[in-house]
């Protein structure tokens, strides 16, 4: 029955429901009028640096995302992990990289080991919440059991790969540290079909297909779609080279060429909710994965370090969160935003008009930020961990807290031989260009203690050997599950 037609009796009848509700011990939120349920579209970019984006470099050509950044809310304090695992882990189970054992180094194709079980993660919250679930691109979580795989971690459907990298055309890894084998999967199966197709254009299509049955099937969905762009190796359609043809750095014009592809389907995404009736109830995010690679020497200028690092360059990346749920003025949220907390405000934005509980909620490191993106009000995160580890015995990592930033154990990029400790005041050194550590000794000494403190969180990173188990050529050239024991 329409809340309009409620009787003021029946009113007073749901008021006192609801009251009882939010003083029970489940609930600790209050009733809400019955909202339709709202579509969440998350584009996460590999390896995409601040530079590589057209707000912060008009040499960049991506007029579709150029214009949802347009009318976003701006997120231009925004941290990832500065790698592409721990950041993965971090999204989808709300808690920093430490915590999972992730935070050392990427999940190599052959090491026995995946994206710890002992976690529910966001995928399956939002199914359990009534949602359809996809992952279109890159996993890099984990297969070498079933068990770690999307289908079992809480999608309904998943078309890309399991690995790290791979090859834009041929969809064969790259060999580096792991035997060469082919990566593409459409749902469990090996997609042989998909030889010789640029993965982008994979993507896309499988992205419009499933937006198209969206519309058929009527559930909420969560639509992940992690594209490879721009990761190594830099493979690009000779059309979207053309676009740069003043462009003499090889490695720039590349990058952006794949951009601009990438861009094509952030295009296609966007026309086809509108065109189905879905963009008014979808909140679309983009972010990267992390900061640039250390060859790409443009790509996160003017930040202090690249990808591997917890300098600025290697955490502070691209985002904005865009809905028409939110009005479509531009604004800028000032304040931090961490990767984990997507992990809650995903929850938020899907359980809105509902009764939502701290237990639901915040049994991580995430902050929800939806009331602050809606509302404008400061975000409710002040400090957050870059990255910790203890190696040789030694914490290696930063922290920020309000406007100071403590970083240790780096090899830093422009102080050869130096692990710090540095201590920047980003407020007036956003590129870290000054260490403070002798001039605020105290601040120094406090932040030093506190990271300290956080150091009983780190669990034991988890780099396993490689395994020859897993090598493709046992399963017919590709990577497979089947060769360890998820735990």
């Amino acid at each position: 029955m329409a809340r309009s037609a409620l009787t003021e009796a029946a009113l007073i009848l749901v008021a006192a429901f609801a009251s009882s509700l939010s003083s029970s011990s489940h609930y600790d939120g209050v009733m809400a009028a019955e909202v339709k349920p709202h579509n969440i579209v998350f584009i996460l970019g590999d390896d995409i640096g601040w530079n590589e984006v057209p707000w912060n470099n008009p040499e960049v050509l991506m007029p579709n995302l150029y214009s949802l950044y347009n009318s976003s809310v701006q997120l231009p304090q925004y941290y990832a992990h500065p790698i592409c695992s721990p950041s993965r882990a971090a999204l989808l189970t709300g808690l920093y990289s430490h915590k999972t054992g992730r935070q050392r180094f990427v999940l190599v194709e052959s090491e026995p080991t995946g994206l710890t079980l002992n976690h529910t993660l966001l995928p399956q919250k939002l199914k359990d919440l009534g949602y359809a679930t996809h992952l279109v691109g890159k996993w890099h979580l984990g297969f070498c059991d079933v068990a770690y795989t999307p289908l079992h971690r809480g999608y309904d459907t998943h078309y890309g790969f399991y690995a790290y990298g791979e090859h834009y055309y041929t969809h064969e890894t790259m060999g580096n540290e792991s035997p060469i084998g082919f990566d593409f999967r459409d749902q469990d199966r090996v997609a042989w079909e998909t030889k010789g197709s640029y993965s982008e254009f994979l993507f896309a299509e499988r992205t419009e297909h499933l937006l198209l049955n969206a519309k058929v099937e009527g559930k909420p969905f969560f639509l992940q779609l992690a594209s490879q762009n721009i990761h190594y190796p830099l493979e690009v359609p000779k059309i979207y080279e053309d676009l740069y043809p003043d462009n003499d750095f090889l490695i720039d014009k590349l990058r952006y060429a794949m951009l601009s592809a990438l861009d094509d389907t952030i295009g296609k995404v966007v026309r086809t909710l509108k065109e189905e009736g879905l963009y008014d109830n979808t909140v679309i995010v983009f972010s990267s994965d992390n900061g640039a690679e250390l060859g790409d020497l443009h790509g996160n200028l003017p930040l202090r370090g690249f990808k591997w690092s917890s300098f600025e360059g290697g955490t502070r990346v691209p985002a904005f969160i865009h809905s028409p749920l939110l009005g479509l003025e531009p604004r800028v949220h000032k304040g931090l935003f961490h990767i984990t907390d997507w992990f809650n405000t995903i929850l938020d934005i899907a359980m809105e008009g509902e009764e939502m509980s701290a237990d639901e909620l915040h049994h991580n490191d995430g902050f929800s930020q939806w009331s602050a993106l809606k509302s404008g009000a400061p975000s409710p995160r002040t400090h957050l961990i870059y990255n910790l580890d203890i190696v040789n015995e030694k914490p290696k990592g930063a922290i920020r807290r309000d406007n100071f930033k403590y970083v240790t154990g780096e090899l830093g990029s422009s102080d050869i031989g130096r692990h710090g400790p540095w201590l920047f005041n980003l407020d007036v050194d956003p590129n870290e260009t000054k260490n403070l550590v002798d001039e605020e000794p105290e601040v120094a000494a406090d932040m030093e203690k506190e990271l300290h403190q956080y150091l009983k969180d780190v669990v034991t990173s988890d780099v396993p050997l490689g395994d020859p188990a897993g090598d493709p050529d046992n399963f017919g050239g590709a990577w497979s599950p089947g060769w360890c024991t998820a735990t």
